[in-house]
C-alpha cells in the first residue's frame, strides 16, 4: 500500500540525506518519492551535479563512473540532459569498458530518438570500443532495431559481428528484427553459411595440391 510520510519525518530524511556519501543520496531520494514525499527535492540539483562530477571524473575507476551514470539515470529518468552528458564521454580516448558501461546504461533509458544519437556517438569511438558497445546494443531489441538501421545507413558492418552474433539476428525471436536483419543479410552478404562441413569439402582438394619448389624460389627472389 501507499506509504504516507509525515513532515516531521520529511524532515528527519533531510538530516539524513547531509549525513550519508552523495553515492547514496540519490536512492535515498527515489526511495523518498515513492514515499510521496518531496522534502528532498532541494538536494537533487546538488547530487546530480555530484555524479556527473563523478561520471566525467577521469582519476575514477571505470566501475566507478559507470556506477556514477546509472544512480544518474535512476534519479532523472527523463531528463534528455542527463543521457547528453552520458553520451559526451563517448570520445576516442574512451576505453571499451567504459562505453560499454554507458551504453548499457542509456540503452536501458532511451526516450524517442535516442536511439540514433547514441548510434551516431559510437561511431566515433575506437574499434574495440565499438565491439563492445555494439554487444550492448544487441542485448535489447530497440537497439538493436537502432544497430540494424546504422548498417543500413553505412554507418556499421556486419563484419564487426561474430558468426554467432550475425545467426542470431537472422533467427531473432521478434519478428521485424529478424525480417530487417534478413534482408539486410542477403543485400550485404554477411550471413556466414553454417554448414561449415560443406564449405570444408569443397576446399580440401586445394590442400592436395602440389607445388613446385623451383617455382616458389624465383618469386622469392624477386620480392
Amino acid at each position: 500500500h501507499q506509504v504516507t510520510l509525515s513532515a516531521e519525518s520529511g524532515q528527519r530524511l533531510g538530516a539524513i540525506v547531509e549525513r550519508i556519501p552523495a553515492s547514496a543520496r540519490g536512492q535515498l531520494i527515489r526511495l523518498a518519492s515513492f514515499w510521496g514525499t518531496n522534502s528532498l527535492d532541494k538536494y537533487t540539483a546538488d547530487i546530480v551535479a555530484s555524479l556527473l562530477s563523478e561520471v566525467r571524473n577521469k582519476q575514477a575507476t571505470f566501475e566507478q563512473r559507470i556506477a556514477a551514470a546509472r544512480q544518474l539515470v535512476e534519479l532523472r529518468p527523463t531528463d534528455n540532459d542527463v543521457v547528453r552528458n552520458l553520451l559526451g564521454e563517448f570520445t576516442p580516448q574512451a576505453s571499451p569498458e567504459l562505453v560499454g558501461g554507458f551504453t548499457g546504461v542509456i540503452a536501458g533509458n532511451l526516450t524517442s530518438g535516442g536511439e540514433q544519437r547514441l548510434i551516431d556517438r559510437i561511431t566515433g569511438v575506437t574499434p574495440a570500443a565499438r565491439q563492445v558497445a555494439v554487444q550492448c546494443l544487441l542485448q535489447r531489441t530497440e537497439t538493436t532495431r537502432a544497430f540494424l538501421d546504422g548498417v543500413a545507413a553505412g554507418q556499421f558492418h556486419f563484419s564487426e559481428l561474430t558468426l554467432d552474433q550475425t545467426q542470431a539476428l537472422a533467427t531473432h525471436p521478434n519478428h521485424a528484427v529478424r525480417k530487417q536483419a534478413k534482408a539486410l543479410l542477403d543485400s550485404k552478404g554477411g550471413l556466414t553459411t553454417p554448414d561449415r562441413e560443406r564449405v570444408l569439402q569443397q576446399l580440401l582438394p586445394l590442400a592436395k595440391r602440389t607445388g613446385r619448389a623451383t617455382l616458389g624460389k624465383e618469386v622469392f627472389k624477386k620480392q
